[in-house]
């Protein structure tokens, strides 16, 4: 698992699925792509994106891939690993789901693709007060600082950009949504989106014709 350095040893459990999921808009088409992942590597983003132009003729201009940064998510490639000295056998499971990974996004762009229809694009900007900055706060003293009605220290930003897609039928299709804030609420052993996750389920509950994509901030 990526995220946090004093783990010292293979997931537990899910708690929920993790996603990749695709956005392709236009013609010629650019693609938005978020994963459930802590993040990713150079060396894998040009390998995915030397892949996308090869078979769909998407230039690298034309391709975005965001990771939601959650600290529940698998190591892949070679970034941020959190065990220094991985086993014969680990360094295998990283680099098999790696690949599997690549290819599921691949995968999801083709779909995407192939699933553009006539829309309307529209954006808003709400707010969301949970983001805190962890440098200029003690996290022990947040809550009695809040309760009291207290500014907390340090500079914050708790805008969230909305961008929605409506279908023909005025359906919702799709919400692509940021935010600001380290995905670091939970710290277990369990494969999980951490709090863009949660979102991402309870937005898509809520609306079941569409698919809710994060954008970190």
């Amino acid at each position: 698992m990526a995220g946090y350095g004093s783990r010292d040893h293979r997931s537990e459990g899910m708690v929920h699925d993790l996603f990749v999921k695709v956005c392709a808009i236009g013609e010629p088409a650019a693609v938005l792509i978020t994963l459930d992942l802590l993040g990713i590597d150079r060396e894998m983003s040009v390998r995915i994106c030397r892949r996308l132009e090869e078979r769909f003729g998407l230039s690298r201009d034309r391709v975005v891939l965001n990771a939601s940064h959650t600290h529940c998510g698998p190591v892949l490639g070679h970034a941020l690993p959190t065990i220094p000295e991985l086993s014969p056998e680990d360094r295998e499971c990283v680099s098999t789901h790696t690949r599997l990974v690549e290819d599921r996004i691949v995968e999801c762009v083709a779909a995407a693709l192939a699933d553009r229809r006539p829309a309307r694009v529209s954006w808003g900007l709400g707010s969301c007060s949970v983001a805190v900055n962890r440098r200029t706060n003690r996290e022990p003293e947040v809550p009695a600082v809040r309760a009291a009605g207290r500014p907390l220290n340090g500079p914050v930003d708790h805008d969230v950009p909305v961008l929605a897609i409506h279908g023909e039928d005025g359906a919702v299709r799709g919400v692509i949504f940021g935010y600001a804030c380290h995905a670091t609420v939970l710290n277990f052993y369990r494969w999980c989106g951490d709090y863009p996750g949660f979102a991402c389920l309870e937005w898509e509950r809520r609306h079941p014709s569409a698919t809710a994509m994060f954008w970190a901030g």
